[in-house]
Parts: structure tokens; sequence; C-alpha cells
């Protein structure tokens, strides 16, 4: 039997990512959209901490193989995070790296334009809304580094791709994600 950790799903294998693998504990069915929608709109940011454990535990030996030495988060836009008061992403972020003893780097991987909501958009409709739309602050802390790049959902990994790209182009070492769910 094949090792399950080297499955390709079919969009990687059509379209091969900018980053090195990508893992998440569970797939993004009806349970987990409410969950994710509570942690990411309804203020509920103590869920955060349920799901960073979920992925520790689940994705250990994703983690472990990774050997990430920071870990990043997909930034919200500056207007989203006053709308909402907080960065979900981030906070995945933050509980990881507690965990696993990493540090977080926050305000490099930024959001240079607001885009709109990516859920009513189609696969191209994504990508065209996140071209361009992140850059890196401070690419001397990130130069050959192995990196952990987190955040809520991966759906069809637009928003992933384009931060990965910036991160590359910024001299980033392998890059490895991490999601809660999995579209």
């Amino acid at each position: 039997m094949d090792d399950i950790s080297d499955f390709l799903c079919r969009e990687c294998r059509e379209n091969p990512p900018v980053f090195k693998k990508a893992a998440a504990p569970t797939l993004y069915d009806d349970i987990m959209k409410k969950v994710i929608s509570e942690f990411k709109y309804n203020g509920r940011t103590y869920v955060g901490k349920d799901l960073a454990n979920l992925i520790v535990i689940q994705c250990a030996d994703f983690l472990k193989e990774s050997f990430p030495e920071l870990i990043m988060h997909i930034p919200l836009h500056e207007e989203k995070l006053k709308e909402r008061g907080y960065d979900q992403a981030y906070i995945l972020a933050v509980d990881i790296g507690k965990h696993l003893k990493i540090p977080v780097i926050a305000r490099n991987l930024e959001r240079i334009r607001q885009t709109q909501t990516q859920t009513h958009l189609h696969k191209k409709e994504r990508a065209k809304n996140v071209k361009g739309a992140f850059q890196i602050s401070h690419a001397e802390s990130i130069k050959g580094r192995r990196i952990l790049l987190v955040d809520d959902v991966y759906t069809t990994g637009a928003t992933i791709r384009e931060c990965a790209k910036s991160l590359n182009k910024a001299g980033a070492g392998e890059i490895f994600v991490v999601t809660a769910a999995r579209a």
C-alpha cells in the first residue's frame, strides 16, 4: 500500500503548488463549516485553540516532517481586521506556534490590497481576486527559512498560492501549509 502522505489531490496534479506540501486534519464538511464560521465571523475566538490542537494532533507527522523554522499566517487586510476585531488565521498560528515552540512572524506577510470575500467566487475568480494582494515587508527575516503557512480553510488554494508566491519571491526556503479544514 502506498503512503497516504504522498497522495496528491487532482488540483495539485493538474496545477502543481508553489509550496512543498499541505495538510489539514478534517474535510470542510457541514460540521466544520459551522465551527469555522462561528470562529471566523461570530467572535468565538476560543474555538481557535481547539482547532489548533486538532491540527497539531492530527497533523503531527506532517509537522514533524516539515520541521518549520517559522510560522506565518494568511493575513486579513487592515480594514477587515478593524471590522472583525481579530484575525482567525493569526490565532491559529499563535496557538500552533505555542505547541511546537516555533516563532510566529506577524505583519511580515501583508495583504496590501483589500479583496472581496472568496466565499461565493469560482476558482478562476478567486485567483484573479487575490492576484498581487500580498507582499513581504522584511524579506531578510525569511530568506532560506522553512515556513509553515497557516490558514483556516484550504478551498481552491488561490489565496495560499498567492501568499506562497510572495514568500518564494522574497527568498523563503521550503513552504509548508496547514489549515483546519480542506474543501
